[in-house]
């Protein structure tokens, strides 16, 4: 967070002493709120899958027999109650996309900002 504010600030203050602003510093702005967004994403689906504190009673309550065990992994982010009948999956469907989509964007503007830098200078 620091960082995104210290580019917004060097952004205004050159701008009112009429330095001539690069586009690097607006895409590499993006590139840092970018990463802030996946810190959120990332925590909103292991937030999800910790609400659940009665796991004995999830798999029933989906129809999917009895609870057997676990499976799990953090990227892609997986939470899977294993079932005698099913699974169930407690990390929201939306999550992944996200945060690749956000990953692929951060990369790309930062790719970008080091590009139009170069170009600058």
């Amino acid at each position: 967070m620091a960082v995104l504010v210290t580019l917004i600030v060097l952004k205004i203050r050159n701008r009112s002493k009429g330095v001539q602003q690069t586009r690097s510093l607006g895409f590499a702005a993006v590139a840092v709120a970018g990463l802030f967004g996946i810190v959120i994403v990332y925590g909103q689906g292991e937030f999800d899958a910790a609400l659940y504190q009665d796991v004995e009673m999830l798999c029933p309550a989906n129809g999917a027999g009895t609870h057997i065990g676990w499976e799990y992994s953090d990227l892609p982010l997986r939470r899977t109650l294993l079932c005698s009948e099913g699974n169930v999956e407690l990390v929201p469907a939306w999550v992944n996309p996200a945060l690749f989509a956000l990953f692929a964007a951060v990369l790309g503007f930062f790719a970008v900002s080091l590009v139009t830098w170069r170009r600058g200078r």
